[in-house]
């Protein structure tokens, strides 16, 4: 992705991040789990764009997913719910605040 993103390659990083999404949702084990995200994630796609296009918002992107499945590969489950959950909260933050701002233009 750090390739991608140097590139300002943004429809390469979206898919890239679809991909991973998915696949972290698969690993769930959870059928349910994993169609309720992927539904959702659907919803999502059509924000990210506008996320990563956010100072810094991309490069962290990046960095909170490899943090996670660092987690999730050492097997760590308090520290991976923890991760996704910071992860989340840091992207639904960066969504309010851009559309705050672009509303406000």
């Amino acid at each position: 992705r750090e390739f991608y993103m140097m590139k300002k390659a943004t429809t390469t990083i979206n898919e890239l991040d679809s991909r991973c999404h998915e696949r972290s949702y698969l690993c769930s084990g959870s059928r349910t789990l994993s169609k309720t995200l992927s539904g959702l994630h659907h919803i999502i796609v059509g924000y990210r764009e506008l996320c990563h296009s956010a100072e810094g918002r991309a490069e962290k992107a990046i960095e909170e997913p490899r943090q996670l499945l660092s987690a999730m590969a050492s097997k760590d489950a308090g520290r991976a719910e923890q991760l996704m959950v910071q992860h989340i909260s840091n992207a639904k933050d960066n969504l309010l605040h851009l559309v705050h701002k672009n509303s406000a233009e």
